[in-house]
């Protein structure tokens, strides 16, 4: 399963480090023999699915996928149940998690953000 906007199947490009990432189904950019079929969800899908009540940490790294995942339709319906999101490449949304009661700190590369107390 890989996290993405919705319940659905989308195809992957397996580098087997870093550069991995679901593609668009019209992306003729990269090889097809590192191509692989995978099904997705929503985060709110997942943790749903899962019985996942509450998330401490939620430490995200998925190769610009985040604006997606974030920008979900159902976010909204999890957002108050994560306790802090950490990852790189948030930027695009910032002002989202800010308005769900995110206070971002920057370490490094990485942002960190916590839900206002």
């Amino acid at each position: 399963i890989a996290l993405a906007s919705d319940k659905g199947e989308r195809t992957f490009y397996a580098t087997g480090f870093g550069g991995s990432r679901l593609l668009e189904s019209d992306n003729t950019e990269f090889s097809e023999e590192k191509k692989i079929k995978i099904n997705t969800m929503s985060l709110a899908q997942f943790m749903r699915e899962n019985s996942i009540n509450y998330v401490d940490i939620l430490k995200v790294d998925i190769e610009q996928g985040e604006n997606e995942v974030f920008n979900a339709s159902d976010f909204k319906d999890v957002a108050g149940k994560i306790g802090c999101i950490i990852g790189e490449h948030l930027e695009g949304v910032d002002s989202l998690l800010q308005g769900f009661g995110f206070i971002p700190e920057n370490h490094g590369v990485n942002t960190l953000y916590k839900r206002n107390a």
